[in-house]
């Protein structure tokens, strides 16, 4: 998903905006991230608050 000003600059010079209709989104989120590999403290609190809220009922 683009705003109008990102598919107005470079980047986005070859994309055309679809009519609302037609578009399907779609709410995933993922976190990707090492298994084997040091995590922060900050990060792990993310990790931890982002699960609790995709996880909530």
């Amino acid at each position: 998903m683009l705003t109008e000003q990102m598919l107005q600059s470079h980047p986005g010079r070859d994309l055309v905006a679809l009519p609302y209709e037609t578009a399907l989104f779609e709410s995933r989120l993922r976190l990707f991230y090492r298994r084997k590999t040091y995590m922060s403290p900050a990060v792990q609190k993310f990790r931890a608050a982002l699960h609790d809220a995709l996880t909530a009922p």
